[in-house]
């Protein structure tokens, strides 16, 4: 992960398109704002969602679909 994050150098919001059980998005978590992860098979979802828990990550939010349906729907307040 620190070479995701090296270079990405991430700041403000990220989002996880297919983020499975949040290998990506939890790790971040630490370095930016807010984080959100959109996974469309239920059980990592719900790890995901669990993961997040476990490690007290309150600032990442999942959502449950197709990333190519979920996407369309987000406003552009979580981009702030």
């Amino acid at each position: 992960m620190t070479i995701i994050t090296q270079w990405l150098k991430p700041q403000g919001n990220a989002l996880d398109a297919y983020c499975g059980v949040g290998a990506v998005a939890l790790p971040l978590a630490g370095q930016v704002r807010k984080v959100m992860g959109i996974e469309a098979f239920k059980p990592a979802f719900k790890d995901a969602q669990a993961n997040a828990c476990l490690n007290g990550l309150g600032k990442t939010r999942f959502l449950a679909g197709l990333t190519e349906e979920v996407m369309p729907t987000l406003t552009i307040r979580f981009l702030r």
